[in-house]
């Protein structure tokens, strides 16, 4: 595992700069920065860590800046192309599974068996404490409730949305149909298609705001909601200004419930980018006045207080605000000069600290919380750490040069 510990410049502005952008740069995921997020870019929204999911590795960008890569017969396990995986978030934990497979927690980045051996498991979701498991064989959805284990479900969906009592189901074998579940157990199922409200059209992208159970369907011919298992209007050309295209690829929403919306050409190719303030599209970034590169475009996510991110295929944009986070004030998240393997990762016994030189370096190990545990100087090569009397927990390795640089790499003992 590579813990990446970078300074940051503070942006000093208390309003937001309009069409200020700040591009970070990446790389492939073996390369040191954040990977492409090929299955999934999504933010957490109990952490707002940002996370980058790819076939068979994932990333994250931590809200202090850290970044962490997590890269396939290490901390994921045994991975490969093909096998796609996926993260969810509830208040206390972090699951992913992958396609066919497991269910597994991701706990301060230690990957837990949850579920073993679902057949034919091809997505996930959660709503609070609650993960549910669609599966292709239609056996029924599973829903795994951190405080009473799994329960097999008799109703079916394999894509869909849930807040609370409400549960929205999408791409029933037919990609312009929205239905909904309801009942105490989720047991009874309704199309809602003939709403006058739904536009229709191919399904691109559903969400729930985040302060309602207003439920959001974006399609090719604009954008539908409803609320209590109906439909109650649209947003489309037709009565809203300045909206580039009907065909919205993904929607999202800020923490006023704000809506930001991608619009996709004839083609269904992403080009342009707006926010909705009241019937009037505004804000709308494209190729000309934004530094997105559309052609290789993943997507957007919006973070707790209120910042948009932007990732194409070689960077991750943002427009600063007044609450970006410090690391918003780079121009690149790079690896640090020092190159330090600390492994193995978790480790239960014994850990070493691998340099890929000759030079001579101190290490220093803190706790979490900046406690001093031990110190070595004069290190060359690597160092081996017994650790098998330590309280279980993360621990911060410092390895310095003799130029002064330095290296900071998180290490879990359990």
């Amino acid at each position: 595992m590579r813990y990446l510990v970078v300074t940051f410049i503070m942006i000093l502005s208390s309003a937001i700069q309009a069409q200020t952008w700040k591009s970070l740069s990446k790389l492939d995921g073996g390369g040191g920065n954040f990977i492409s997020p090929y299955g999934q870019f999504e933010i957490n929204p109990y952490t707002n860590d940002i996370w980058f999911v790819s076939n068979d590795k994932a990333s994250i960008i931590e809200d202090d800046g850290t970044v962490i890569i997590f890269l396939p017969n290490n901390e994921l396990g045994s991975l490969y192309i093909g096998n796609p995986l996926k993260f969810v978030f509830t208040p206390n934990h972090v699951y992913y599974f992958k396609t066919d497979e497991n269910l597994y927690s991701f706990d301060s980045y230690v990957s837990s068996l949850v579920l073993a051996t679902i057949p034919d498991l091809i997505n996930i979701t959660s709503n609070e404490d609650t993960v549910y498991l669609a599966t292709d064989n239609w056996v029924g959805v599973k829903k795994y409730t951190e405080s009473g284990g799994i329960v097999q479900t008799n109703y079916f969906a394999q894509e869909f949305s849930v807040k609370g009592q409400f549960m929205y189901v999408h791409d029933i074998g037919v990609s312009d149909q929205i239905g909904y579940y309801y009942g105490a157990n989720y047991d009874d199922f309704a199309l809602i298609n003939s709403d006058p409200d739904f536009l229709g059209g191919t399904v691109n992208d559903v969400k729930f705001t985040n302060n309602s159970d207003m439920f959001y369907v974006a399609s090719q011919n604009g954008i539908s909601y409803a609320l209590n298992y109906g439909f109650v209007g649209n947003i489309s050309s037709t009565n809203t200004t300045n909206m580039p295209s009907d065909n919205v690829l993904e929607i999202d929403f800020d923490p006023n419930d704000v809506l930001w919306a991608t619009f996709g050409d004839v083609n269904g190719d992403a080009f342009a980018i707006a926010h909705l303030d009241g019937t009037n599209w505004v804000d709308i970034y494209d190729s000309g006045n934004s530094p997105i590169n559309f052609s290789q475009y993943f997507g957007m996510a919006i973070d707790t207080l209120g910042n948009p991110y932007f990732c194409d295929l070689d960077n991750l944009h943002t427009i600063a605000t007044a609450t970006s986070p410090t690391w918003v004030g780079v121009d690149e998240l790079t690896n640090n000069k020092l190159s330090v393997l600390v492994h193995p990762n978790p480790a239960n016994d014994l850990v070493s600290v691998a340099f890929d030189d000759n030079d001579t370096y101190s290490v220093i190990v803190t706790d979490i919380n900046g406690k001093l545990i031990k110190s070595y100087d004069d290190v060359h090569n690597e160092l081996t750490i017994n650790i098998s009397s330590w309280k279980n927990g993360v621990y911060i390795i410092r390895s310095i040069d003799e130029k002064g640089s330095a290296s900071n790499n998180k290490f879990i003992k359990q």
